[in-house]
């Protein structure tokens, strides 16, 4: 009898455990991110990032910068950003390697690297 009433005090603690405690114990948040727009080079250059995160691109050079995906721009377009001033998030919501570029300037480039939520 008091085997039984062991056995199911632990089932008991089980099942209360497992309501209790999420499975995933990561931060499920999504995160912000910065890149920075200097004059001819985005830094970081490339930057990994989890979907559901956002980057936001912050010109810290002289001159007025943009960032525009590989693809023409269907992925995520900044549109131009006066130095001193940020653009509008981007929230990444795909897997993968998205390409970016200035399109004011030629040699400006990055990525960013989209990874699966852990």
């Amino acid at each position: 009898m008091r085997r039984r009433f062991a056995l199911l005090a632990s089932l008991v603690a089980l099942v209360a455990l497992a309501v209790l405690v999420p499975v995933d114990a990561a931060d499920p948040k999504p995160k912000k991110h910065v890149v920075e727009m200097r004059d001819n080079k985005f830094e970081p250059k490339e930057i990994t990032i989890t979907v559901g995160d956002s980057v936001t691109w912050v010109n810290k050079g002289k001159h007025r910068h943009n960032a525009t995906s590989s693809d023409g721009g269907k992925t995520f377009k900044t549109g131009p950003v006066k130095p001193g001033e940020k653009a509008k998030p981007h929230k990444f919501s795909k897997t993968g390697k998205v390409p970016y570029r200035c399109t004011v300037h030629e040699g400006m480039k990055g990525t960013v690297i989209v990874k699966k939520a852990k």
